[in-house]
């Protein structure tokens, strides 16, 4: 299985996924995490030192050739490239969108320093790339989680995978 996890910065993708895979047996993936880990630094120093276009290429190819099964937490801009939208749009995939409110979004974020670009825009633009990327979660999302928690993610995932083999 490979189950995708998307939504926007802060919405619990790496929290819930890390729960997910241990309710579901199934190996845990973070697509920040592992680009980290092959670059051998923070990715707010990736941005910082080579920039978000360098980042984007980095996660897409990721994203596109991990050849793992599990739990994949995604980033929250890997909407952003059409590519990217198409390959969590596919028949091999399961791609569930942590749709969490605005407010709650907002308070994970005031508490990291981790995330550049959330540390390095104001509110208004951290909001306004929110609802831009609505749309692009959405057109992904087999499965939408409004303010998710973990028992209504496994409940909608069971659901899901008995109704809808793919």
């Amino acid at each position: 299985m490979k189950l995708y996890i998307i939504g926007f910065m802060g919405s619990g993708k790496t929290y819930l996924g890390k729960l997910l895979g241990l309710k579901l047996n199934e190996a845990f993936f973070d697509l920040d995490r592992e680009i980290e880990r092959i670059q051998h630094q923070p990715i707010k120093t990736i941005f910082k030192e080579k920039g978000e276009s360098y980042f984007r290429n980095l996660e897409s190819e990721l994203l596109l050739n991990l050849g793992k099964q599990g739990v994949i937490a995604t980033g929250g801009g890997v909407v952003e490239r059409d590519k990217n939208r198409t390959y969590l749009k596919g028949k091999d995939t399961i791609t569930v969108w942590l749709n969490t409110e605005w407010s709650q979004i907002l308070e994970h974020l005031k508490r990291s320093n981790e995330r550049p670009l959330y540390n390095n825009s104001n509110a208004k633009e951290i909001y306004d790339l929110w609802k831009r990327r609505i749309r692009l979660y959405k057109e992904c999302a087999d499965i939408v989680i409004n303010n998710p928690d973990i028992e209504t993610l496994i409940s909608s995932i069971n659901i899901y995978t008995k109704l809808y083999s793919k």
